[in-house]
């Protein structure tokens, strides 16, 4: 691969726009992915075109993906192309299910991204045969590119060893957001992969929100409750909707068992 694509496995070296990765006939199914200001020199296709269509001639078993930055700014048109994404390169393979597993943005002082990585979240459970990998708790504030990549390879890789190698005893995911139900003036939390939840670093539940009829949010504490989150502010007497890790560079400490850590969400 190095020999015959050389400058494809450079790509990772570029903070690209979505745009570029798909393929030009289905990008014309989306008009407003077109954007006269663009600040990025490539055309919409344009990578994908020379990056990943020289390689359609390979089999494989799946793909990783980790991009976004450029496109948080606009969560609305990201959550059209991403699913136009991936669909085309499973189409292109000859293959609706091929697995495919992205990372979520990490943190850093920029107000979108807090949408943006719950827009991820649920891009998830729309999409099927999708695994994301969290690394909110790997983030720089002042670097759009954090440089601890390692972790974020290694969860990219738990995805892959459970759901697609069959690997059942390696943990996937940090707990992600299943329901909730608000009750006696807390709100109940239920996750998926919420086998022994705590914190990372031995202290309390921290950026748990919610807020009543009123849309403010306040801070809330948060315990650990028979396998569920509680969570629940004496500022707030009838919650009505709660959040998590709703900051663009975020502190939160929710992890499970395998000490991967929680996806920024809200909830009604």
């Amino acid at each position: 691969m190095e020999y015959r694509f050389p400058a494809i496995l450079r790509n990772w070296m570029q903070n690209d726009f979505i745009q570029d990765w798909v393929r030009g006939r289905a990008a014309l199914n989306v008009k407003q992915s077109s954007n006269k200001l663009q600040r990025h020199p490539y055309e919409p296709c344009y990578l994908y075109e020379s990056g990943i269509r020289p390689l359609e001639q390979f089999p494989v078993k799946g793909f990783i993906w980790y991009q976004g930055e450029s496109n948080a700014h606009n969560r609305e048109a990201h959550e059209k192309l991403f699913g136009l994404l991936v669909e085309s390169w499973r189409k292109n393979w000859g293959d609706a299910e091929l697995p495919f597993y992205f990372v979520q943005l990490s943190s850093i002082d920029r107000p979108s991204w807090t949408w943006f990585r719950d827009s991820q979240r649920r891009l998830m459970a729309e999409i099927p045969h999708t695994g994301m990998a969290v690394s909110s708790d790997r983030g720089d504030s002042l670097d759009v590119h954090p440089k601890q990549k390692r972790e974020v390879g290694e969860r990219l890789a738990a995805w892959a060893l459970n759901k697609t190698y069959g690997y059942k005893n390696v943990i996937p995911s940090g707990p992600l957001y299943k329901s909730v139900v608000f009750s006696g003036g807390a709100a109940y939390i239920s996750f998926d992969y919420a086998e022994e939840l705590s914190t990372s670093d031995g202290k309390s539940l921290r950026t748990f929100e919610v807020a009543g009829d009123d849309g403010l949010f306040y801070p809330a504490q948060a315990v650990v409750e028979n396998g569920k989150i509680k969570v629940w502010s004496d500022k707030v007497k009838e919650p009505e909707t709660v959040r998590y890790g709703w900051q663009p560079f975020t502190r939160a400490n929710l992890v499970n068992g395998a000490g991967l850590p929680a996806s920024t969400f809200r909830a009604e």
